[in-house]
């Protein structure tokens, strides 16, 4: 039987056990269109909060073009964050260090080392340089940050300079007894001390210097993380159902603003955390997490909590890329294996040998050719069979030959099923309907926020 188009419906029970989508495929096949679709729905649907990290731009500009012109705009309009280093007039600023009331140290530290974590995905046979010992230090010195009311700023000066260090260690010698986290830090910097002047210290600090110098270098990105009190709440985004984008497009920042995106993803995971631990069920809302290039933003330990804890979380991840083959294969398998539907455009051979076997079972009965006696006389004549080597190829050409906006879509676990799709049709807003001046108080943030809504959005 032909494959048929069909709609795709992921009914609401289903999406509450298993929301999590993977969408894979070749860059013009209709990604991003089926994204608008699916993104457009969350928002119009006002249940729950949604976060967009987009590392092309595009994306969030035909979001924000798709809101300015909808008929309810204005009110969406005011549930919108866009976090965007190149809005020229400034924004929203995001402090990741800043601690909520209701969170605690140890968990928030351990949030902010998983950002750092997620830039240091290694292509498969590449030794990481990330390990367990900068692990340590970066988290204990975020502590030391945190307790000192930092920011991001201050980590190459903390790990680099002896006497600013000793300026901090005495800060919290005075209030040690306020938090018991706090002597316990002090501690942990007391054996450091004897390191610091080493070979070894360098080699351990040298991995986190290489991502966040480059990022506070630029001073569009340094503009963001480094204001002391932050505009974006991120807890406030989930609890008030917030739309949060966050548009770092690479080709105006290359990989320096990655560190900025999976500090935030890592800020929704502890935020939903922080939630779920409290016992604050009516204010832990859904969340669903759309991430373009998601290995950029995200780390597989991040990944497996979030799919594998649903109910703890909620948190829906959307994780869209072009290709698994430059993951690690543990990464690659804990995504098959956790992700509950899995839709793929055209692909590449390696990519559709690996997704072949998983989304087209083979059992050696798909039918070859089969004559005119073996309809009729079905007992004692068998239609040739395709050879499974055969039939496994076949399966792999039906991924990599798709034609543009066709995709399949593979559903996992107890609601297992493949169909055969058609992205949504989610145009470009036409310039006429776009309103700019609503896109400018979505650009400008909390500070024009309260301007009078009377002075018009055209």
């Amino acid at each position: 039987m032909p494959w048929v188009v069909k709609d795709l419906a992921i009914p609401p029970d289903l999406r509450k056990v298993n929301p999590h989508v993977l969408i894979l495929g070749q860059g013009g096949k209709g990604k991003s269109r089926l994204v608008a679709k699916m993104l457009a729905t969350d928002i119009e649907a006002e249940d729950r909060a949604v976060v967009v990290v987009d590392s092309d731009g595009s994306l969030v500009d035909l979001m924000i073009a798709w809101i300015s012109a909808h008929p309810r705009g204005r009110e969406m309009a005011k549930r919108v964050i866009l976090i965007d280093p190149t809005y020229k007039k400034g924004g929203f600023a995001y402090n990741p260090l800043n601690l909520p009331d209701m969170g605690d140290l140890q968990t928030a530290a351990a949030s902010i080392v998983d950002g750092f974590k997620a830039i240091y995905t290694e292509p498969p046979g590449s030794q990481s340089q990330w390990n367990a010992q900068t692990a340590d230090i970066l988290r204990n010195a975020i502590l030391l940050l945190i307790g000192n009311n930092k920011t991001l700023i201050d980590l190459p000066t903390l790990l680099n300079e002896n006497d600013f260090r000793d300026v901090l260690l005495e800060n919290i010698e005075k209030k040690k007894n306020q938090r018991v986290e706090f002597s316990t830090l002090l501690d942990q910097w007391g054996r450091y001390k004897k390191l610091a002047r080493t070979d070894q210290w360098i080699t351990w600090v040298e991995p986190i210097l290489n991502r966040v110098n480059p990022m506070l270098s630029n001073p569009r990105i340094r503009a963001i993380l480094t204001k002391p009190q932050g505009d974006l709440d991120i807890m406030d985004v989930v609890t008030k159902k917030k739309i949060l984008f966050v548009r770092i497009p690479q080709g105006d920042f290359g990989q320096d603003a990655n560190l900025l995106g999976s500090l935030i993803v890592s800020g929704v995971k502890q935020a939903c955390l922080t939630l779920s631990t409290t016992g604050n069920k009516q204010a832990h809302n859904p969340v669903s997490l759309y991430l373009d290039n998601f290995d950029n933003f995200i780390e597989k330990n991040t990944i497996e909590a979030i799919t594998s804890e649903t109910k703890k979380f909620k948190i829906g991840l959307i994780a869209v890329t072009k290709s698994l083959q430059h993951l690690p294969e543990d990464f690659r398998n804990q995504l098959i294996i956790n992700i509950g539907t899995l839709c793929t455009f055209a692909l590449s051979k390696k990519d559709g040998d690996l997704l072949g076997p998983q989304m087209f079972p083979i059992d050696g009965r798909k039918v070859k050719h089969q004559t005119m006696s073996n309809i009729f006389n079905p007992v004692n004549t068998a239609p040739q069979f395709e050879l499974v080597s055969d039939e496994e190829k076949l399966n792999i050409d039906k991924i990599v030959r798709q034609e543009e906006r066709t995709f399949f879509c593979y559903r996992m676990g107890a609601e297992a099923g493949l169909f055969n799709l058609k992205s949504h049709t989610f145009d470009d807003i036409p310039e006429s309907k776009i309103k700019k001046k609503l896109i400018d108080k979505m650009h400008a943030g909390a500070s024009k926020r309260s301007e009078s809504s009377d002075n018009g959005d055209d």
